[in-house]
């Protein structure tokens, strides 16, 4: 079921509302307050049979329905000072006024996407799938870069504790098993008790 006054439809089926063909988004409690008058558009709604039937079991101000009003008013088109659809009666309620024609099988209504959020407006990154080979320039710049990754220095050949055989390159040198670990940088002389006569 729909109902249509002026350029608006209000599809109930869908929830949904278009002005002039164009969908016009509202907030769901917004809705339920149009859907509300206009299916007691004979007679004037009060301001707490709508805060009831609408925010039931929620505690809320009265400022929730004059702010839903005033978004269906902006959606509509409508002007509180010259009312087409929604009249307001001083510190009573509120009324539906327009002529109103009731559709049982109305066209459908596109719903407008939800707007998107801060997160999705971040720029995204450009990662190529796995499947995809590599371009020629990265891949002889990752090539290039693996040698030099790869080499480690040789051990100084005046180096007492190495000797020159036992490192391969690109291996860590190893300490001669027969002799005791250097206790101090290499130019500094060792202590007396380990020095050779």
């Amino acid at each position: 079921m729909a109902y249509r006054f002026g350029d608006v439809c209000v599809d109930i089926a869908r929830l949904a509302v278009s002005r002039a063909g164009t969908p016009v988004p509202l907030e769901p409690k917004a809705f339920d307050v149009l859907r509300l008058l206009i299916e007691h558009r004979d007679r004037l709604v009060a301001k707490d049979e709508l805060l009831d039937a609408v925010w039931r079991d929620t505690f809320v101000t009265p400022n929730v329905l004059t702010r839903a009003i005033a978004q269906l008013r902006k959606a509509l088109g409508d002007d509180a000072q010259e009312a087409r659809y929604i009249e307001t009666v001083t510190k009573r309620g509120y009324r539906f006024i327009a002529e109103v024609t009731v559709e049982t099988d109305p066209p459908a209504i596109a719903v407008p996407a939800p707007a998107p959020s801060a997160s999705a407006s971040a720029p995204a990154l450009s990662v190529p799938a796995p499947s995809e080979p590599a371009s020629e320039p990265a891949a002889a710049a990752a090539l290039s870069a693996v040698p030099a990754v790869a080499a480690v220095p040789a051990a100084p050949a005046d180096h007492p504790s190495t000797p020159a055989s036992a490192s391969a390159p690109g291996s860590a040198p190893r300490p001669d098993p027969r002799e005791p670990p250097p206790l101090a940088w290499r130019g500094w002389p060792r202590p007396a008790s380990q020095r050779s006569s």
